[in-house]
């Protein structure tokens, strides 16, 4: 991962879900770190989704305002992301209990209220939290 100056709000632009499905993807095959902790693209429903102008980082809000796909190639922009998907809309979303999403969601806002086994044996909890909105 690259490390840069988190991405100003002006440089998110919306795409339509396809660009967004292909982009995530091959961002996906060339970090799997980046990987671990997504939902696989196609799965993604619809909403509104938005890349940065360099392609490095993205989310997207559904229509009932889940955040999905949230991810960065580039150290530091996470928090900015997560301030502008919830200026957006973003009120709930789902990841897995790895000991460290689940605190970054939380200094946003995010409240877990229900967690399930993963449905890969061994894996970890998958959390869903909500801003109580």
């Amino acid at each position: 991962m690259r490390t840069q100056p988190a991405a100003p709000a002006d440089q998110l632009h919306v795409v339509p879900r396809d660009t967004f499905v292909r982009h995530l993807a091959n961002v996906m095959a060339v970090h799997p770190e980046v990987a671990a902790n997504l939902t696989a693209p196609a799965e993604l429903a619809e909403g509104t989704f938005y890349l940065t102008t360099d392609g490095a980082s993205g989310f997207g809000v559904t229509w009932e305002g889940e955040l999905v796909g949230l991810f960065s190639t580039v150290r530091g922009r996470c928090a900015d992301l997560l301030d502008q998907a919830v200026k957006i809309g973003a009120t709930e979303l789902n990841c897995f209990d790895d000991g460290r999403l689940p605190g970054i969601y939380a200094r946003h806002g995010f409240v877990e209220y229900d967690r399930e086994p993963n449905w890969t044996p061994g894996g970890p909890d998958v959390i869903y939290m909500d801003r109580g909105i």
